[in-house]
């Protein structure tokens, strides 16, 4: 891949990311959104790959009536929804699994590198609004997304409706997720891209892990990137397990592949 785009779209994502009114030209004329609307009543994001598409599912099936606006991948959208003090949810991830699953998404069109240097980008914009987020660390929302909904509640005085985080819910959310998944030439679906645990995800998982560890200048990148994470993890205001909460091995296997 020619180095000199992703220089250019690097140095924009650093320059635009942390100014929405300046990025929401960019974002419009890409087809990306109105990262200066506030038409929603809450909204989830995070960086791509961090169960984005589950807690979207997982909340809309709780609350169908509730406007929500989901998948703010850039800064600029989260950054307006704090300026408006809407409800909404903070997705994070360790680094590792999620660069991951984001090169393997990509198909080799995107080297691993550059998929944390995106994650490195994301993550640095959006920390010095870590007090003022909503944070749900990866493990809550894939184990217990009703304490994901009822800390939400806590954190901004809204009423919400929780639900239990058993197989049934589990089941229905990546049902509906299977009904919007692409697939391939011959009809099955793709499971590089796929919102859902993947085996055929987690098996590709360790090769891109040594890529990303093959050298000194991508471990000191990967070792930033987990300070990042866990500054996130430690915010004012985070989802976390109630200490009678179990692993549900069932639904969610350890180490599952959850985009």
């Amino acid at each position: 891949m020619n180095k000199a785009p992703i220089f250019f779209h690097r140095a924009g994502r650093v320059v635009c990311w942390r100014r929405p009114l300046l990025y929401r030209f960019f974002g419009l004329l890409r087809g990306r959104g109105d990262c200066l609307s506030g038409d929603y009543e809450a909204w989830i994001g995070g960086y791509p790959r961090s169960a984005n598409t589950f807690s979207a599912a997982a909340f809309r099936l709780a609350n169908p009536a509730v406007r929500l606006a989901t998948h703010f991948h850039i800064p600029p959208f989260v950054i307006n929804a704090i300026r408006l003090k809407r409800p909404g949810i903070f997705l994070v991830r360790p680094p590792e699994d999620t660069v991951a699953s984001w090169t393997i998404y990509w198909k080799g069109k995107v080297k691993s590198e550059d998929c944390l240097n995106h994650y490195l980008d994301f993550h640095r914009i959006m920390a010095p609004y870590i007090s003022s987020l909503f944070v749900a660390p990866f493990e809550v929302v894939t184990r217990d997304f009703g304490q994901v909904i009822q800390g939400l509640n806590d954190r901004f005085g809204t009423q919400f409706s929780t639900l239990p985080h058993d197989g049934k819910m589990v089941s229905e959310c990546f049902s509906r997720i299977e009904e919007i998944a692409p697939v391939e030439v011959d009809g099955a679906l793709d499971e590089s891209i796929i919102h859902r645990p993947s085996s055929f995800r987690q098996e590709l998982k360790p090769v891109v892990l040594r890529e990303l560890r093959s050298s000194l200048k991508t471990s000191a990148k990967l070792d930033e990137a987990k300070e990042l994470y866990h500054a996130f993890c430690q915010a004012p205001s985070r989802a976390s397990l109630p200490q009678t909460t179990s692993p549900n091995p069932v639904q969610f296997p350890a180490g599952a592949e959850v985009a």
